[in-house]
Parts: C-alpha cells; structure tokens; sequence
C-alpha cells in the first residue's frame, strides 16, 4: 500500500469516527430531550456548553500526553492552584496582565515539574502525578487558609460569564481558538509529530534521533498550561477561586479523551475527536 492510499484510508477511519461521535451526540440529544422537558431550552444548552468549554480545554492537554503514552492525574489540582493564585494576585492589587502571568506561571511551572519527575525518575506517569495531586492540593490548601477567594478580574469574569451577540458564550470561543490551535499544533509542527513518534513507538522515536527526555517535559508543560487557560475561564465562571474547583476535572479530561478516540497506549488519536468527547462529556453530565 503506497503512502496516498494509506492516507487515504487513515482520513477515511477518522471521517467514520466523527460520524459515529455525531451520532451519539444527536441521539443523546434526542433522548434527553424527552427524559427532561427543559434539557432543550436555550439557558440549559448554553450551560452545557459553558461547562464543556473548561474540561475541554483540560482534556486537550491530556489529549497531547496520551498521544505521547503520558498521564497526568493531577490536572484537576493544577487548575485549582492556578486560579487560586490568580486570585491571591488580585486581592493583592495585580493588574489583569499580572494576574494572567503569575496563572500561566503556575500552571505551566506545575506541569513542568510533573515532566521533570517523568522523564528523569522513570517513574510511571500515573504513580509521580498522583503523589504531586497531594503534594499540590495540600500546598493550594495552605496557601487559600482552605477558603474561597472572591476577588477576580472583570475581563476575567466576561470570560467566565460572557455572552457574544447574547447567543455565543465567551467561553465557547475561547475553547474553540484553542483547540483551532491545537490541532494546527498537532498535525502541522515538528514538536507535534514528534509526540505521535515518541508515543507511537518509543525506541523508533529515540533512533530517530528525538530527545526523548525534552519531548515528555515539553508534553507535560503544555498539559500545564492548558489547565492555567482552564483555570482563567473557571475562576471568571464562578467569580472566584477555591482549592476543591478543580475536583473531578481529571477524571472527565481523561474520559473526553478516551470517547474522542485517543489511544492511552499512545501515538494515536486526534484532536477534533477530544473536542466532540467534551461535547458528550457535557451533556452526560447535564442530562
């Protein structure tokens, strides 16, 4: 088989997995419509969406260390240390550029430090990121006094709450931009090839002449900085940060990605498939 017919047939096996993700989504559309007479009304679809837009965003970055054969647990916990120091930012008089900082900052530096404890422990993914969870969670406890922290932005809170055209959730598009991004980031970079290589066959990948080391903190720094961008939309939601917001989150990031269609074995799968997992992990949870 030459390299047009495998592409060929590669495009043709996605194209049926998002028909059959469509399927689902309608026909649990369909069915929820007539087990609840308010699923279907407007102020309900859009808090689905709303919902949907913070684990998909989190469930993108587990889409990208799965197809690089990683995981990380701690997710959840990353989103709430980000927004809780956001928070913390802002009760201290930070501007908004500030606030934005010291989030991606935590997030991408928590991530990070999971990759770092991966890549150089040979540990397994699962094992070091459920020991920092605890490590993480408690030193977000510490650091709140364990309490709600209400002070955040106002273009934080039109990101969390607002409305485009009183149709179009703010939050909504932002998911959308990113995962335009991600899946250009994906299929259309070096890096992105390279975590499909690493994930798909490891010693391939390491004769290929790819860092190996550098790819799964690069992968787990990206995961980091997702749950920082989930965490900016989560705490403009909820108008505040709180050290339990991010429970859960890990579990339905993880389902998004495996409904889409994601190997956890690594080096398959794709982003548009995550993306219609987040749409059915929301309803599922709405309806």
């Amino acid at each position: 088989m030459n390299k047009k017919s495998m592409n060929l047939f590669k495009g043709n096996s996605m194209m049926r997995q998002y028909a059959g993700l469509l399927l689902i989504i309608a026909l649990m559309l369909f069915g929820f419509s007539f087990s609840n007479e308010n699923f279907f009304t407007f102020t309900n679809l859009i808090a689905i969406v709303k919902q949907a837009s913070i684990y998909g965003i989190v469930g993108l970055g587990t889409c990208i260390l799965s197809i690089n054969a990683e995981q990380d647990i701690s997710v959840g916990v990353i989103v709430a240390a980000a927004g809780t120091a956001l928070t913390m930012a802002s009760r201290a008089g930070a501007n908004l550029f500030v606030c934005i900082l010291i989030d991606i900052v935590i997030g991408v530096g928590l991530g990070t430090l999971n990759g770092i404890g991966v890549a150089l422990t040979g540990m397994s993914s699962y094992i070091l990121t459920m020991a920092t969870t605890n490590i993480y969670r408690g030193l977000t406890y510490i650091i709140s006094g364990g309490q709600p922290i209400p002070f955040v932005p106002e273009q934080l809170k039109w990101l969390g709450q607002g409305m485009i055209g009183g149709l179009v959730p703010v939050a909504v598009v932002f998911m959308v931009i990113i995962y335009a991004i991600g899946y250009y980031f994906m299929n259309y970079t070096a890096l992105g090839r390279r975590f499909y290589a690493r994930g798909g066959n490891e010693v391939a990948a390491r004769y290929a002449g790819i860092n190996i080391r550098k790819t799964v903190i690069l992968s787990y720094a990206i995961c980091g900085f997702l749950c920082s961008l989930a965490a900016l939309v989560m705490t403009g939601k909820f108008a505040s940060s709180q050290p339990t917001m991010g429970n859960g989150l890990d579990v339905d990031a993880i389902a998004c990605a495996a409904i889409g269609g994601i190997g956890m074995d690594g080096g398959t799968g794709s982003v548009l498939g995550v993306f219609l997992g987040a749409v059915i992990i929301g309803i599922i949870n709405n309806g």
